[in-house]
């Protein structure tokens, strides 16, 4: 008889290159920008009833030089007194609240940033920050710069230990969505996340929810429920996607981030709803071949698509 004929062995699936969430959206501020934010709170400062002391502008300063030094990163911490003066910068009235929540952001892309925001000297607890931060943005929702600067705060905020929790626990990650959902809608006055910067602001944050879902699912340290988090950031995903396609200037930062975090709910067999996902599948098909100058997020639209999105 003749020698058999071994069958083909089957094609190993592609690797995929951006699928699931390779790691959390961090937005450390430069020291040019710390420049300016410092520079913004203390020409605020003299309009202030109560305006920080010279002690706390020396506290204020030395935050600054601290996030200025980023190879010493890992063995810096903040102070009682450091803490105190970001806390009270952050209750600032809204029209001076801004660089305030930005260096807030900044001080969160510290490894010891949401240990002092959380500690008895500041917020007390991570629940305690973010209604802080959602209360402002839920009364300033037509106010472009609280909007991008707080969602910059949530999304840093996402990123550390103290918080990641907080952001899984069904009613919390609902209640915050639903605040950011209101401040980023298209009909907003501004432009909601159809304006590039606010559909970057958000995109990070979607990104750095999926991040923690993933680490939940994995056993990775983060409890809590990792589906609650699953329909809220399918809606305001499937929102982003439909504003910018309707933008003049579009986010392909923040479009990419997106389909990068339904993807990885998808990818975890925790794919978003058909009747949310449905326009947005043709949403983001659009985008990706009119933004041809990108060719990663064509990549992973692809992968999107294989793991079923």
């Amino acid at each position: 008889g003749g020698a058999g004929v071994a069958n083909p062995a089957p094609a190993a699936p592609a690797k995929m290159r951006h699928l699931p969430v390779k790691r959390f959206a961090s937005q450390p501020a430069t020291a040019q920008q710390l420049d300016r934010m410092v520079a913004k709170i203390v020409e605020f400062n003299g309009k202030m009833a109560d305006p920080l002391n010279d002690d706390q502008l020396r506290m204020l300063d030395n935050v600054k030089v601290t996030l200025q030094n980023k190879s010493r990163y890992h063995s810096t911490k903040f102070t009682d007194s450091q803490a105190r003066v970001l806390t009270k910068l952050m209750r600032w009235p809204s029209d001076s609240v801004f660089p305030a929540l930005d260096l807030a952001r900044a001080v969160l892309c510290h490894p010891d940033g949401g240990r002092v925001l959380c500690s008895a000297a500041a917020f007390t607890a991570a629940p305690a920050m973010l209604d802080e931060v959602c209360a402002r943005l839920q009364s300033e929702a037509d106010s472009m710069p609280i909007v991008v600067t707080s969602l910059r705060v949530l999304a840093c905020s996402a990123c550390r230990a103290e918080f990641a929790s907080t952001y899984l626990l069904p009613e919390r990650v609902q209640d915050v969505l639903s605040v950011v959902r209101d401040a980023v809608a298209p009909a907003r006055a501004y432009g909601g996340c159809s304006v590039k910067t606010v559909a970057g602001a958000l995109g990070d944050l979607l990104l750095n929810l999926a991040g923690l879902v993933l680490d939940t699912i994995r056993g990775r340290g983060t409890k809590g429920d990792a589906v609650a988090a699953v329909g809220p950031v399918a809606e305001l995903a499937a929102m982003l996607l439909e504003a910018q396609v309707q933008a003049s200037k579009k986010s392909p930062d923040g479009i990419l981030a997106t389909l990068l975090a339904v993807g990885t709910f998808a990818q975890q067999q925790c794919p978003p709803a058909p009747e949310v996902w449905s326009a947005a599948h043709q949403n983001a098909d659009t985008l990706v071949r009119e933004l041809v100058d990108r060719p990663d997020l064509l990549e992973a639209w692809e992968e999107c698509q294989r793991v079923g999105l």
